[in-house]
């Protein structure tokens, strides 16, 4: 199965904290990260991917949870 990747604003809105706070923690390795090099314009900046297997298993949880219940709305509006 492939790994599941979020967001620092997925990551931010399960936490319930700020984006800045979760790239903080990223570039210091608090927490598993990858780094992927964003050039434009004349500046380079990082973006990071974070493994759902580096969040604590509440936030893994809440989600997977999140991903069903989206999946279940979907669902219903498609049989509608």
């Amino acid at each position: 199965m492939n790994e599941v990747y979020l967001t620092v604003s997925d990551v931010a809105k399960l936490k319930g904290c700020s984006e800045r706070y979760i790239r903080r923690i990223a570039g210091c390795g608090e927490i598993a990260a990858e780094t992927l090099e964003i050039r434009g314009r004349g500046h380079a900046s990082n973006e990071y991917r974070i493994p759902l297997f580096a969040l604590d298993k509440k936030l893994q949880v809440k989600y997977k949870k999140q991903q069903i219940k989206a999946v279940e709305a979907r669902l219903t509006h498609e049989n509608l």
